[in-house]
């Protein structure tokens, strides 16, 4: 039997030396290259390791706290303008209601018809003879419109200088029948008569109510000579009136009330002075004139 059999077999080769009873190695020697003062002593790893997580942990509450003051700062400032705007808003509505005088609503024409005739190179004004010399110049026109449209409808009077005698246009406007949108119209100037019934035109024509019953009981209120002479006397600078290079006058029934429209008209045609009087009552119900 081979003699390793017989004992306890070594740990180590008896040629090697037995590492295990070697003393404790000593720490090396230094480098006898490098200088004493710039040698180290080593940092032990716990030190390590505990020194980059200390410096994240002070550095996040800081950016937070940062954060958190910024947004804090900002919302501050912008509740700050929005309370100045406010403040503004209101120092200012307090101050014009203090100074402003609410302005007083203007009345404004309540209609201006613009009737209109289109030549019609192949027709000639028909000149018609005048009826009984009692009957009024409106009765007479309305008569004359009967005689060819025997349902036609009076629904304005317009007339160009109707101060002076010798150069009134007076002009009688008729629908042909009772709901149709076709017009004549009967002029008068210096007493003679005309029917014109092609190419008319009267703008705009909101049903406007017919005069021939109110004709036919004498309710039309005052004449155009009242009418003109009451809103001459309205004119806070009677010379533009008087100096007016034109005056034209409107009657009609607005559907509310009986209207007449006089109008100076003067060099200046944005100056122009426009009454609205009631026909019945001489009540002023609109003047460009203050």
């Amino acid at each position: 039997m081979p003699e390793e059999f017989n004992g306890v077999t070594p740990l180590t080769d008896p040629v090697v030396e037995d590492i295990s009873k070697q003393s404790p190695s000593m720490p090396d020697t230094p480098d006898p290259t490098i200088p004493p003062s710039d040698l180290k002593p080593p940092v032990p790893a716990s030190a390590k390791s505990l020194s980059k997580p200390s410096k994240n942990l002070l550095s996040i509450p800081l950016i937070v706290i940062t954060l958190i003051s910024v947004i804090a700062t900002s919302i501050f400032y912008f509740q700050n303008q929005q309370l100045k705007t406010q403040v503004q808003d209101l120092t200012n509505t307090l101050e014009a209601q203090e100074t402003n005088i609410a302005p007083q609503p203007q009345i404004t024409p309540e209609i201006i018809l613009e009737p209109t005739v289109i030549p019609d190179p192949e027709a000639t004004p028909t000149p018609t003879p005048t009826t009984i010399q009692t009957e009024t110049e409106t009765q007479q026109a309305l008569n004359l419109a009967q005689t060819k449209y025997k349902d036609a409808q009076l629904i304005l009077i317009t007339s160009n200088n109707p101060h002076i005698q010798d150069e009134t246009l007076t002009k009688y406007w008729f629908r042909q029948s009772t709901n149709s949108k076709t017009y004549l119209y009967i002029s008068f100037l210096n007493g003679e008569s005309s029917l014109v019934d092609q190419q008319v035109y009267v703008s705009p024509d909101n049903n406007i109510p017919s005069l021939n019953q109110r004709l036919a009981k004498k309710e039309l209120g005052v004449t155009q000579n009242q009418a003109l002479s009451h809103t001459n006397s309205l004119c806070q600078e009677p010379e533009k009136c008087q100096q007016a290079y034109n005056v034209k006058t409107q009657f009609l029934d607005t559907g509310t009330r009986l209207l007449w429209q006089v109008v100076y008209q003067i060099q200046d045609p944005s100056q122009s002075i426009v009454f609205q009087i009631d026909s019945l009552t001489k009540e002023v119900i609109y003047q460009s004139q203050k």
